[in-house]
């Protein structure tokens, strides 16, 4: 699995916005974008939560639980998968 240009450069145009957003939340007087500033809020919570439900998954599975707590796992995963995958779209459409 290659990294490719345009993953790196998608990285950046987050890694701009996010910046950004942190700008404005640190200094009202800021020209504010609430549209953006929306699907921030929306992503934030969504990583977080995919992160901490990958990291059970992984300690569920190494500690043999069974296969359904594993598939309950994934099914919890992904309706916040697709809301960061449609916030990180929506965030770099703005950009």
């Amino acid at each position: 699995m290659a990294i490719t240009p345009f993953t790196i450069v998608g990285a950046q145009t987050l890694w701009k916005s996010f910046g950004a957003y942190r700008a404005r939340r640190r200094n009202p007087a800021l020209p504010q974008n609430p549209i953006t500033d929306r699907w921030w809020r929306i992503l934030i919570p969504a990583a977080l939560v995919i992160a901490g439900d990958g990291l059970l998954i992984v300690v569920a599975s190494a500690s043999g639980v069974g296969r359904t707590v594993g598939i309950a796992l994934f099914v919890l995963l992904i309706p916040f998968v697709v809301a960061a995958f449609v916030a990180a779209f929506m965030l770099g459409w703005r950009s």
